[in-house]
Parts: C-alpha cells; sequence; structure tokens
C-alpha cells in the first residue's frame, strides 16, 4: 500500500459517518502523524511503500474512526493558535471557535500580556437537554465535564467567572470567553447585574453569538 493509497482507503472508510471535506481533513491529519511528511512531500512521495507497522496502524486508525473516536485521540495530536498539543481522552479538543475567541483579544492586550490582567475561558456551557444533538465523536470520546452543564443552572461557570473577576480583575483589564449561542443575552445580563459596565457580544464565522468580552469600565 503507498502513501496515495493509504489517504484514499481512509478516505472511503470513513465517508459513510464524515462529510466529504472532513474526512479529507482527517485523512490528511492521519497520514502526516504516520508519514511525519508535510502535504507537498506527501504528494511528491505518493507512491512511497507503507511499512507493514504503518499498515497495522492504518488499519487500526480506520477502526477507531468508524466508531465515532476523533482522529485527534487517535493521534495525541491537536493544532492551536498555530502550535501542536498533545491531546488525549482525558482533555478536550481544541475547537476553531476558541481560536476565534483568543484572536478577539485586543491586539494591544496581547502585546502587554505579561503586564495586563487578562480572564480568558471556554467554560463547560452546552446544555444537557442539546446532547443528543452533537456529533457522537464529541459525546462518546470527549470529557463530558469539560462540554456540558445542567439545564437548571446554565450560566454556573460564568457566575464564578463573574465573581473571580470582581476580586482578581484590574480595573483595566478584560474577560473573554466562549459562550453558549443561545445564551447571549442571559450571560450579558449576568455580567451586568454583577457590576460590569462594558459587555460585548461578538459572531464567529458561522454568524453566532459565540464570544464575549467584558469590561468593569
Amino acid at each position: 500500500m503507498t502513501i496515495d493509497e493509504a489517504r484514499k482507503k481512509i478516505i472511503k472508510d470513513i465517508r459513510k459517518i464524515y462529510e466529504k471535506n472532513e474526512a479529507n481533513n482527517i485523512a490528511e491529519m492521519l497520514m502526516e502523524n504516520i508519514t511525519k511528511l508535510g502535504k507537498t512531500e506527501r504528494i511528491v512521495r505518493k507512491v512511497q511503500v507503507l511499512s507493514s507497522g504503518q499498515k497495522e496502524f492504518i488499519k487500526q486508525s480506520i477502526e477507531r474512526l468508524q466508531n465515532y473516536e476523533p482522529v485527534q485521540y487517535i493521534t495525541n495530536e491537536a493544532w492551536f493558535a498555530g502550535l501542536k498539543f498533545y491531546v488525549d481522552k482525558n482533555v478536550l479538543i481544541p475547537r476553531p471557535e476558541t481560536e476565534e475567541l483568543v484572536d478577539f483579544l485586543d491586539k494591544e492586550q496581547r502585546k502587554q500580556l505579561p503586564r495586563v490582567d487578562l480572564i480568558v475561558s471556554n467554560p463547560p456551557y452546552v446544555l444537557q437537554k442539546d446532547k443528543n444533538e452533537m456529533k457522537k465523536n464529541v459525546t462518546d470520546y470527549e470529557p463530558a465535564m469539560a462540554l456540558f452543564v445542567h439545564d437548571n443552572d446554565p450560566l454556573i461557570f460564568f457566575d464564578a467567572i463573574a465573581d473571580f473577576g470582581n476580586e482578581k480583575l484590574n480595573e483595566k483589564g478584560n474577560i473573554y470567553v466562549e459562550i453558549n449561542e443561545n445564551l447571549g443575552e442571559q450571560v450579558r445580563n449576568l455580567f451586568k447585574s454583577k457590576s460590569y459596565l462594558f459587555v460585548e457580544l461578538k459572531k464567529d464565522l458561522q454568524g453566532k453569538e459565540r464570544m464575549i468580552k467584558i469590561s468593569l469600565k
């Protein structure tokens, strides 16, 4: 089996449960991990034959992918903000939306991070009642405690962040948090009720209210 044949096999075998673009991305991530080659070099060496160990790993990986296990848990790698991190089933896989939250930070503040009090958080905010609407590769593998909140107390972590900010945040500092797209106004009202004067909701690339910036002044 060559590098190119292996890539095509991965895509073919997981297309029943993943959209075309996602299946392609998963195959590229897996092949990069297996071959330790960048995409361009894999194209140049596409007829290179894989070792028996590599072929066995691909076979096992496809079986795990077909059981909805995230590819990041198979490779133990995830990219976030241009950096590669080790990940396993004990941690939440970094999301593109969270990268957008980082980008939301004022450029000037990013330059002054060592000197500016700043709180950035992606707390659990998915309601238990919404669990059935999520993909199995998330609900079956990623840690529930990092994802879900009780339906009767959905703002519990935002309440804790607001209290922590009132105690620790510099008066010119800011809080940036990722939020449930359906709870934007509730989160805004919570921070307003705790003496925060500036609360700005921001939409992500999908047009959903998923980020919020809060300031004491």
